[in-house]
């Protein structure tokens, strides 16, 4: 018995991995809104803390709604067990790759039950 385990892949590892590099270039500048934005949040006087951070939401939300449409895109041409499979593992890794536009990403599948 060997010492060390083979990691096991998800079917769609690779290419989850270069969706996600290609949302980041493709986005780049959604990410430098959404730095400037925590910045005038920060910034704020408590008067206009709340309107910052409105700010804050919208841009992370656009960030959010690109990956669902990079991850619908995929998801729509499998079959519904793979696709849910599929969706777990993105909305994992697109968590760990970019926390900042992930939340709430994978509300679809709490809101099955």
């Amino acid at each position: 018995m060997g010492l060390f385990k083979k990691r096991r892949t998800h079917p769609h590892e690779e290419l989850i991995e270069r969706q996600l590099a290609i949302f980041a270039e493709d986005n780049a500048r959604l990410a430098e809104e959404l730095e400037d934005a925590l910045a005038a949040y920060r910034r704020a006087t408590k008067l206009d803390a709340e309107d910052s951070f409105g700010d804050v939401q919208d841009v992370a939300e656009q960030g959010r709604d690109q990956l669902e449409r990079i991850r619908e895109s995929f998801a729509t041409t499998l079959t519904e067990e793979l696709a849910d499979e599929y969706r777990i593992e993105f909305d994992r890794r697109a968590a760990q790759r970019h926390p900042e536009f992930a939340l709430e990403l994978d509300v679809w599948a709490r809101e099955d039950g």
